[in-house]
């Protein structure tokens, strides 16, 4: 394979359009490398949704730079509602991460009420 790449390299290299293309690509990952002081937070924020053991409920986490904390205490829900369940469909965190919304339901059924967080 390296012997392949060695006789196509000056042929690719050749083509006008692909050296625009890896200027383009790489003036591109310079934008996105982190840089010391200038690391978005959002690059550091995570949703997921995870189950304690023995519990029946998975409740929506987050992990930060402050940690992991929960942000929707499904158990808390089903307590606050006369122990009918509830359970989260769906997560979609916002492009900066600063916002998450979460589908939740009730008593089994699919129809989610939309949260915003």
């Amino acid at each position: 394979m390296k012997a392949e790449a060695i006789t196509r390299a000056p042929f690719l290299d050749s083509i006008k359009p692909l050296a625009d293309l890896k200027t383009r690509v790489a003036n591109f990952h310079r934008q996105l490398r982190p840089r010391a002081g200038t690391t978005p937070r959002s690059v550091f924020v995570r949703f997921t949704r995870k189950r304690a053991p023995g519990s029946d409920n998975f409740d929506l986490m987050v992990k930060d730079a402050n940690g992991v904390r929960k942000i929707v205490d499904v158990a808390a829900l089903r307590a606050a509602h006369g122990g009918k369940p509830f359970a989260i469909n769906y997560i979609l965190a916002s492009p900066g991460r600063s916002k998450v919304a979460a589908g939740i339901s009730e008593g089994g059924s699919e129809d989610a009420s939309l949260t915003v967080l």
